[in-house]
C-alpha cells in the first residue's frame, strides 16, 4: 500500500504542478526525448571528462589514450556513445579517428536545461 500524504497541495504543489503542464505543452515528445538522449551520453564520469579533454579542438583518440586512465577500446566506446548522440563530431584520417565536440550543440542542451529550472 502507497502511503499519501496528508498535507494539502498548498502553493508549492500547485507551482509544482503548474511548472510541469508548462513543461508538458512547451516541449513536444521528441524535443524531451533529444534532452534525455543527450543527459545519458552525459551521464557517465569517464565521458565527461572526455567531453572535456577534447573540448573545441580536434583530437586523435591516440592522444586520448595517455590522458584517461582507460584503454583505447574503452574510450572509443565512450566517445562513439557521445559521438551518436550529436555532442562529438567524428572525422577519420588514416586508420584513426579524430573528435572534436560540436559546441552548437552542447550550447542548445545547455539553453534546453536551463529553461527547464527556469519556468
Amino acid at each position: 500500500m502507497t502511503e499519501r500524504c496528508e498535507e494539502e497541495l498548498g502553493e508549492d504543489g500547485k507551482r509544482l504542478l503548474q511548472r510541469l503542464a508548462n513543461l508538458e505543452s512547451g516541449l513536444g515528445e521528441k524535443q524531451v526525448n533529444e534532452v534525455v538522449t543527450l543527459a545519458k551520453a552525459l551521464a557517465h564520469p569517464q565521458r565527461l571528462k572526455l567531453l572535456a579533454a577534447i573540448g573545441a579542438k580536434e583530437v586523435c583518440v591516440c592522444k586520448l589514450v595517455g590522458v584517461i586512465e582507460l584503454s583505447q577500446p574503452a574510450i572509443s566506446h565512450h566517445l562513439n556513445i557521445l559521438a551518436r548522440a550529436g555532442l562529438l563530431r567524428r572525422r577519420r584520417k588514416g586508420r584513426f579517428n579524430h573528435y572534436q565536440a560540436n559546441p552548437k550543440l552542447v550550447q542548445q542542451l545547455a539553453n534546453q536545461v536551463q529553461d527547464l529550472l527556469t519556468e
